[in-house]
Order: C-alpha cells, then structure tokens, then sequence
C-alpha cells in the first residue's frame, strides 16, 4: 500500500530571489523577518537577504556573535571584523524564528576550537577565540576586547599578539 506524500508543516517555500542568494545551499532553517525578507541557515553559512534580494552571507567560523532577544524577537549578528575595527551589527526583527535561533546557536558553538580570556588590567581584558569552518580547513582568529581597552595602545597590542600565540599553540597550528 502506498500512502500520501503529505507536505511537511513547518515547510516554507523561498522567493526565487533568496534561493538565488543561498548559491545552491541547501536551507536547514529559515524565518521571514518583518521588511520582507529572510535569514537562512545551511550547512556551512547564514544569509540575510533582503526583500530587494541583496544578500549578506557569513561562514558559520565568522560570525562572531548571535544574540537572539525573545523579547523583542530580534536576531543581532556580528560578523567577525579586523583587530581593532569598530563591530558591525545587523538586526532582524523575526516575528515567528521557528528554528532558525537553534541552529544558529548550534552552528556558531560548533565551529569554536578555542577561547581564551587574558586579562590586561585588574578585571579588564580580551577573549581570543579561535573557529573552524564546518566543512574543516582553516581557522579563523577573532579578539573581543572588553570596554575601555584601546586596540592600538601597545600593551593591549602585545598582550593579544602574545595571547594568539600561545591559543594557536594549544590547538597545535
């Protein structure tokens, strides 16, 4: 006996445009955000795309942080930046995020290979976090420097160059 194909209820068929920015990814979660357009997670990336269909897309290694606020249902991502530039945050406001903020808890939390914390002064200091992309090769290096400490003075300078030297060592690279 053969039965039905039955949709699946949480399927959502995507805008020709955001099937087109997601370059034949495959989509594991998806929500719609209130301007019109759609964050998607796959397997190796999360897109923001928007409703004119511009894309933004981060490997799951660089995006250095996910907040989700249930509150206010917004999704804030901050993609890793050089050492010292000022932190980009992109805000989406997801009125229904199904399971798009587990996977990009999950995908985010798998890529870390190391952190580290050293302090600088007192209670102030930085992280160096090391992540790896979900499909293996490099890792990329991050630092997230506590308020008040300025990249550029030498100390903080030398501290994070010797911190990523000692974070590289631990992982063996």
């Amino acid at each position: 006996m053969r039965f039905p194909a039955w949709p699946r209820r949480d399927a959502v068929r995507l805008p020709d445009a955001v099937r087109a920015a997601l370059g034949g990814e495959r989509p594991l979660a998806v929500a719609a955000d209130d301007a019109g357009g759609w964050v998607v997670g796959t397997r190796d990336r999360l897109h923001l795309v928007a409703a004119d269909g511009s894309a933004e897309s981060w490997g799951w290694e660089v995006v250095h942080r996910a907040d989700w606020d249930k509150e206010t249902q917004d999704l804030a991502v901050e993609p890793v930046q050089d050492y010292g530039a000022p932190v980009v945050r992109r805000v989406r406001h997801l009125p229904e995020p199904a399971d798009l903020v587990t996977l990009v808890r999950e995908r985010v939390t798998a890529t870390v290979v190391v952190q580290q914390r050293t302090l600088v002064r007192h209670k102030v200091g930085f992280s160096v976090i090391g992540r790896r992309p979900p499909t293996g090769g490099e890792v990329v290096w991050a630092f997230e420097l506590d308020a008040g400490l300025d990249p550029d003075d030498p100390v903080v300078r030398d501290a994070t160059t010797k911190a990523l030297a000692e974070a590289r060592a631990s992982v063996g690279l």
